[in-house]
């Protein structure tokens, strides 16, 4: 399930997400300049310094990073959106719970019939029908499907058909409000995209901040003041732009990703409870 923010606040997080990239390249072509336009002579003890002082900062960056993410996380989870969504679930737990010896027979049936869905997608999209398929385009071989007339996007869309399988949902994950383990299964799990979300926001921090590092260094063997300052004042905007991207991040995790899934279990457990009842009462 897919949760929208509004237009605005989406905006204002995707500028963030490339001003990460922008800052990384200023500070990349500022760090070539300066050492293209100084003689710095570099030593063993220079390298250790220099080494030391990168992972100091490196380390900061991350530190830093995560504790404004989770300061976002907890704030986040005070908003109405999220006890809201937290409220539908726990309320469609407690309304499939009467349903559960039933539970298993229904993941059966969903997990076969998302897997039918994605390999019929797969397969239109290229102007094949999952029936062709399951008659005759499955059987023949590669060689085969080539004389008959298909193209090369069509044979690799039948061999990627072919090699789908069917994606988990465990029955103990949907019947309390916990998150999921971040294993690949049908519902994303918040875990598995918060990875995600710290990984593509880290990585660019991280490689600006080893280059601010070395600006710093150099700058350290400077008697010039203003040298001193120019570095120290990247050193402290970088950190600042870090907390902030570190919050936005961590708010998203809660508000897309967290609320994402509550609603998408409670869409699930709404249709089980609406399966079970009515094949309860036909079989009564």
């Amino acid at each position: 399930m897919t949760f929208l923010l509004d237009e605005k606040k989406d905006y204002r997080r995707s500028l963030l997400s490339r001003a990460g990239y922008v800052v990384f390249v200023f500070v990349a072509i500022l760090n070539v300049a300066y050492f293209c336009l100084t003689d710095v002579t570099l030593n063993w003890s220079a390298m250790l310094n220099f080494t030391c002082d990168a992972l100091l900062y490196v380390s900061s960056v991350y530190v830093t990073f995560c504790a404004m993410a989770e300061t976002a996380r907890q704030n986040a989870t005070e908003t109405a959106l999220y006890k809201d969504s937290l409220a539908k679930c726990k309320t469609a737990i407690s309304q499939a719970k009467p349903y559960r010896l039933q539970l298993s027979a229904y993941l059966t049936l969903y997990i076969a019939q998302n897997l039918e869905e994605r390999r019929r997608d797969l397969l239109e999209s290229v102007g094949l029908s999952l029936e062709e398929y399951e008659e005759k385009w499955k059987h023949m071989t590669h060689p085969e499907q080539k004389a008959a007339g298909l193209t090369h996007m069509q044979r690799c869309h039948i061999a990627q058909a072919k090699h789908l399988r069917a994606l988990p949902l465990r029955r103990d994950t949907l019947l309390t409000c916990a998150e999921q383990s971040p294993q690949k299964q049908l519902m994303i799990s918040p875990l598995r995209m918060r990875a995600r979300r710290y990984g593509k926001a880290l990585v660019p921090t991280a490689l600006f901040a080893l280059f601010s590092a070395q600006i710093v260094f150099a700058a350290e063997g400077q008697s010039d003041l203003r040298i001193v300052l120019v570095a120290s004042l990247l050193r402290i905007g970088l950190l600042a732009f870090t907390a902030l991207r570190g919050y936005m991040v961590g708010e998203r995790t809660i508000l897309c990703d967290t609320v994402g899934y509550l609603d998408a279990k409670s869409d699930f457990l709404d249709s089980f409870s609406t399966w079970a009842a009515k094949h309860q009462t036909s079989h009564a």
